[in-house]
Protein backbone atom coordinates (compact mmCIF):
# COMPACT_ATOMS: atom_id res chain seq x y z
CA UNK A 1 0.00 0.00 0.00
CA UNK A 2 3.15 2.49 -0.70
CA UNK A 3 1.05 4.04 -3.19
CA UNK A 4 -1.70 5.56 -1.08
CA UNK A 5 -2.25 9.34 -1.29
CA UNK A 6 -5.15 11.33 -0.05
CA UNK A 7 -6.71 13.40 -2.81
CA UNK A 8 -9.71 15.41 -3.17
CA UNK A 9 -12.98 13.78 -4.27
CA UNK A 10 -12.62 16.34 -7.49
CA UNK A 11 -8.86 15.14 -7.93
CA UNK A 12 -9.74 11.41 -7.24
CA UNK A 13 -12.16 11.30 -9.96
CA UNK A 14 -9.47 12.96 -12.33
CA UNK A 15 -7.24 10.08 -11.38
CA UNK A 16 -9.69 7.15 -11.87
CA UNK A 17 -11.84 8.26 -14.17
CA UNK A 18 -10.33 11.24 -16.27
CA UNK A 19 -7.18 9.76 -17.14
CA UNK A 20 -4.32 11.10 -14.90
CA UNK A 21 -2.02 9.56 -12.68
CA UNK A 22 0.31 9.25 -9.79
CA UNK A 23 3.72 8.15 -9.14
CA UNK A 24 5.61 7.73 -5.75
CA UNK A 25 8.74 8.13 -5.92
CA UNK A 26 12.03 7.08 -3.94
CA UNK A 27 12.04 10.20 -1.97
CA UNK A 28 8.45 9.52 -0.81
CA UNK A 29 7.05 12.81 -2.94
CA UNK A 30 4.58 12.08 -5.40
CA UNK A 31 4.13 13.15 -9.05
CA UNK A 32 1.32 13.56 -11.00
CA UNK A 33 0.86 13.35 -14.58
CA UNK A 34 -1.65 14.73 -17.02
CA UNK A 35 -3.61 11.70 -19.60
CA UNK A 36 -0.80 12.59 -22.47
CA UNK A 37 1.85 12.02 -19.60
CA UNK A 38 2.96 15.72 -18.89
CA UNK A 39 4.02 16.26 -15.31
CA UNK A 40 1.61 18.41 -13.20
CA UNK A 41 3.61 21.15 -11.70
CA UNK A 42 3.08 21.97 -8.28
CA UNK A 43 1.87 25.07 -7.69
CA UNK A 44 3.96 28.01 -5.62
CA UNK A 45 2.32 28.47 -2.30
CA UNK A 46 0.80 31.85 -1.79
CA UNK A 47 2.20 34.11 -0.29
CA UNK A 48 1.32 35.60 3.66
CA UNK A 49 -1.41 37.76 3.82
CA UNK A 50 -1.06 40.63 5.74
CA UNK A 51 -4.29 40.96 8.06
CA UNK A 52 -3.57 44.79 8.97
CA UNK A 53 -3.43 46.09 5.45
CA UNK A 54 -6.60 44.36 4.29
CA UNK A 55 -8.56 45.40 7.15
CA UNK A 56 -7.60 48.68 7.16
CA UNK A 57 -8.43 48.24 2.60
CA UNK A 58 -12.18 46.95 3.75
CA UNK A 59 -12.39 49.66 6.13
CA UNK A 60 -11.21 52.61 3.58
CA UNK A 61 -14.09 50.87 1.17
CA UNK A 62 -17.00 50.13 3.64
CA UNK A 63 -16.71 46.55 3.01
CA UNK A 64 -18.13 44.72 6.12
CA UNK A 65 -16.75 40.98 6.53
CA UNK A 66 -18.68 39.60 9.42
CA UNK A 67 -19.96 35.92 10.12
CA UNK A 68 -23.39 36.85 8.21
CA UNK A 69 -21.10 38.20 4.67
CA UNK A 70 -21.71 34.39 3.50
CA UNK A 71 -25.27 34.32 4.46
CA UNK A 72 -27.93 34.02 1.22
CA UNK A 73 -30.22 36.56 0.82
CA UNK A 74 -32.08 34.80 -1.52
CA UNK A 75 -35.89 35.22 -0.68
CA UNK A 76 -37.00 31.50 -2.13
CA UNK A 77 -38.30 33.58 -5.42
CA UNK A 78 -37.81 32.09 -8.82
CA UNK A 79 -35.45 33.52 -11.15
CA UNK A 80 -36.35 35.34 -14.46
CA UNK A 81 -34.41 33.78 -16.95
CA UNK A 82 -35.72 36.27 -19.68
CA UNK A 83 -33.62 39.50 -18.33
CA UNK A 84 -30.46 37.40 -17.64
CA UNK A 85 -30.20 35.63 -20.97
CA UNK A 86 -30.88 38.77 -22.68
CA UNK A 87 -28.33 40.30 -20.47
CA UNK A 88 -25.55 37.86 -21.52
CA UNK A 89 -26.25 37.28 -24.82
CA UNK A 90 -26.02 41.15 -25.63
CA UNK A 91 -22.96 41.43 -23.51
CA UNK A 92 -20.80 39.75 -26.54
CA UNK A 93 -19.05 37.81 -24.35
CA UNK A 94 -19.84 34.06 -26.22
Amino acid sequence: LGNLVTLCSFHHLLVHEGGYSVTRMHDGAFKFFTPSGRLVEAAPRLPAGNTDALLHSNAALAIDVSAATCDSKWDGTAADYDPIFTAYFSSGTT
